[in-house]
């Protein structure tokens, strides 16, 4: 019979989709329970979309699958006692991601290597999409290296209004990067 830590062992291999972190360690899981015949993982309402829920319950299966033997694998999406999956983001939810007003889409470009042209890549992405008629904004966060400053000839200092970050403004771009927050 597999007991609930080696059920949790295993749920530690289950990625969140778009997180580097698994359903463990991001408190996704509900709980788990070992029956007489069933392994029965029971997630929190994590505000996803039906797609990613299948996705992890198909995940949150292969997972378990080698523990479970005879065993039959239940996976409730929604804990006992928490109200099923909405769509709607769950208060003090680490899937939860505040909108920024007025801002529709982000595209982040991002690599775990330096030197491969992120910076290129993200200046030419952003006036591209200017040029197509977006509104664009371009944040910068390299910072062990920021270029966009250089590429986008933004000059100047960062000003703070209102305790927010006033953007440079060049070519229809809207730009905010370490580089003109730090000296050269």
């Amino acid at each position: 019979m597999p007991t609930t830590s080696q059920v949790y062992e295993a749920l530690k291999k289950v990625k969140y989709p778009g997180f580097s972190k698994d359903i463990v360690t991001l408190d996704a899981v509900g709980g788990v329970d070992v029956t007489d015949d069933a392994i029965v993982v029971s997630m929190k309402d994590i505000s996803a979309d039906v797609e990613t829920l299948d996705k992890v319950a198909d995940e949150i299966r292969l997972a378990i699958a080698p523990l479970a033997g005879e065993y039959a694998i239940e996976v409730n999406m929604g804990a006992p006692g928490q109200p099923q999956p909405s769509g709607q983001p769950a208060e003090n939810s680490p899937f939860l991601r505040d909108k920024l007003p007025g801002v529709n889409h982000i595209i982040p470009v991002v690599s775990g290597k330096g030197g491969v042209g992120k910076s290129t890549v993200a200046v030419n992405l952003a006036y591209t999409m200017a040029q197509l008629g977006k509104r664009v904004g371009l944040l910068d966060l390299d910072i062990f290296g920021p270029s966009v400053h250089k590429m986008t000839g933004a000059k100047g200092t960062l000003e703070v209004e209102n305790n927010k970050i006033l953007p440079f403004e060049k070519d229809g771009l809207k730009i905010i990067t370490i580089g003109m927050a730090v000296p050269e």
